[in-house]
């Protein structure tokens, strides 16, 4: 804008310059957030971004296929067969459980490279048990303990995670080979508790958690803006509440799913070992072999096994992160369960 003052040579012409408009010119990137179209587009993104999130936890439910690809165990290059002995003892599982024939004509089981049983899927839909190779072992003449791998490979090539003639020999060779073999109530507890994992579908929760935290992060990042007046301010000033909201918002969440997860183990362990007396002193074998075996690894696994498990074999968890309830508490539920004995 240019307006003239004065007259013949005593006029001069002033320019008016609006110097938010150039602040704004010069900020067009920034202040196109203000807009209209702005907001819709990042609520849009955010809306999206938790669906992302909740789509995370229940993918793998729903590709079982795919999930059974990653976890299948194999031997000589063919897959690992589930065994009659331990198919009869998944049977006699259902029966005991009260499962519905439709829920039985979805359920699956298979051999999986993990250490411990794992239930995916949705009980009465498609539901997907994994059990490890070792529920075969009958005596400790099956455990191909020279042949296992006992820790962790970093692909250095110089670490050496296959046990040593004296090793196998050792006392905690021995005492890790005697506990991994299973009695038939322990294997029958380990099933049904995945069994049941899957009739309480923990995923669904997990999707929800991850939903409404993305959200609410969005949200509060949102209400911030609007009372400090950040939006008006620069650019770096929402910079900083945007670091400072995250870590809370992420710390929130994992303490929150922490918590769940935990009351999840505590609820399918008093389930499980609930269903009858062979099952609650299957349970309670089942973790105490656990532990065995992890007191073994500690001493096994050298300086690496002490950073994992303590002398009673529980893992060792972080100060603020405890994911999983410990050993011992899930071996004392089982334990804890009342029948009537005779005497």
């Amino acid at each position: 804008m240019k307006f003239d003052i004065g007259t013949g040579d005593k006029k001069k012409t002033y320019e008016f310059i609006d110097e938010q408009a150039g602040q704004s010119r010069a900020n067009k990137f920034y202040n196109w957030f203000r807009t209209v179209k702005g907001q819709k587009t990042v609520g849009g993104f955010w809306i999206g971004l938790s669906a992302l999130g909740a789509l995370y936890q229940v993918a793998p439910q729903f590709f079982l296929n795919q999930v059974k690809s990653i976890y299948q165990s194999y031997s000589k290059g063919f897959k690992a067969p589930v065994r009659s002995e331990l198919l009869k003892l998944l049977n006699e599982v259902v029966n005991e459980m009260n499962l519905s024939d439709e829920e039985v004509d979805h359920l699956s089981v298979y051999i999986v490279n993990m250490t411990e049983p794992y239930g995916w899927g949705e009980l009465g839909k498609e539901s997907l048990i994994g059990l490890p190779d070792y529920f075969h072992y009958e005596s400790v003449a099956d455990v191909p303990l020279e042949r296992m791998r006992i820790g962790e490979s970093h692909g250095s090539g110089d670490e050496n995670i296959l046990l040593t003639g004296s090793q196998i020999e050792s006392e905690h060779g021995r005492m890790f080979s005697s506990n991994l073999v299973l009695s038939d109530k322990a294997k029958k507890f380990a099933m049904a508790r995945e069994i049941e994992r899957t009739r309480q579908i923990p995923h669904m929760t997990h999707a929800v958690f991850s939903f409404s935290f993305i959200l609410l992060l969005y949200n509060s990042a949102r209400i911030v803006n609007k009372r400090a007046e950040l939006m008006t301010k620069p650019p770096i000033m929402r910079g900083f509440m945007y670091i400072s909201l995250l870590p809370t918002f992420i710390l929130t969440y994992c303490l929150s799913k922490d918590t769940y997860n935990r009351q999840v183990d505590r609820e399918l362990d008093r389930l499980t070992a609930a269903i009858g007396p062979d099952y609650s002193v299957g349970g309670e074998e089942y973790y105490s072999k656990i532990m065995a075996r992890n007191v073994a690894l500690r001493e096994l696994q050298g300086e690496s096994g002490k950073s994992k498990y303590n002398r009673h074999g529980d893992i060792i968890q972080g100060i603020i992160r405890v994911k999983t309830v410990s050993l011992t508490e899930r071996r004392d539920i089982c334990h804890q369960q009342n029948f009537i004995k005779a005497s």
